[in-house]
């Protein structure tokens, strides 16, 4: 999917919404957030999927159990 002028990319609003949660957030989370601010749009069906690919394959973030993720220190 290409990505629509203006927008971040999924890893860049991950780290967006996680830079001011106080506490890690599931892949699901994260999406909403960051539709709710307005950094990604998208028209998957299943965004929490792609999130979480983005998610393990980038090294500012670290899975902090049971689903949910923070950003590295």
């Amino acid at each position: 999917m290409a990505k629509i002028e203006g927008e971040m990319s999924f890893s860049s609003a991950a780290y967006e919404v996680l830079k001011t949660s106080e506490t890690p957030l599931s892949p699901k989370e994260i999406v909403d957030k960051a539709i709710e601010k307005g950094l990604i749009t998208t028209h998957s069906k299943r965004p929490a999927a792609t999130m979480a690919g983005r998610l393990w394959a980038n090294k500012r973030f670290l899975s902090a159990g049971n689903g949910k993720w923070k950003l590295s220190e």
